[in-house]
């Protein structure tokens, strides 16, 4: 019978624990690393997500600007066409009047909303 080294066994025990104690050592590591990795990517998608919203944010006030003065442009010439009706009680010229002004803002606005959001200004 082969005879049971003591102190062998408690050597072989203490380098077994140092290698499980280094393995778990790198797996703490990795897992820490790749927490941290997602962490990144995730901040990185918030800071990506919030400049996108800034922009759009930036898009509407500008559009909102542009649409307020065609609009207020368009109050003004249909109120000086309502005068001139009540003048003449021309209904023909009125209707004529109203239609083209009426057209004329629809027009600006399709050009503001293309000069503000471009090619996705449809969505809008």
């Amino acid at each position: 019978m082969a005879e049971f080294n003591f102190d062998a066994a408690v050597a072989n025990q203490e380098n077994g624990n140092k290698v499980q104690n280094s393995a778990i050592a790198q797996a703490k590591e990795n897992i820490a690393k790749r927490k941290a990795e997602q962490e990144a990517a995730e901040a990185e998608r918030c800071l990506n997500s919030a400049e996108r919203l800034t922009n759009d944010a930036v898009k509407d006030a500008t559009f909102a600007s542009k649409k307020k003065n065609i609009l207020k442009k368009y109050t003004e010439d249909i109120q000086a066409a309502k005068a001139s009706f009540e003048a003449t009680g021309d209904t023909q010229e009125w209707r004529k009047k109203s239609e083209e002004l009426t057209d004329k803002k629809d027009d600006e606005l399709d050009k503001a909303k293309r000069a503000v959001y471009g090619d996705d200004y449809r969505w809008r």
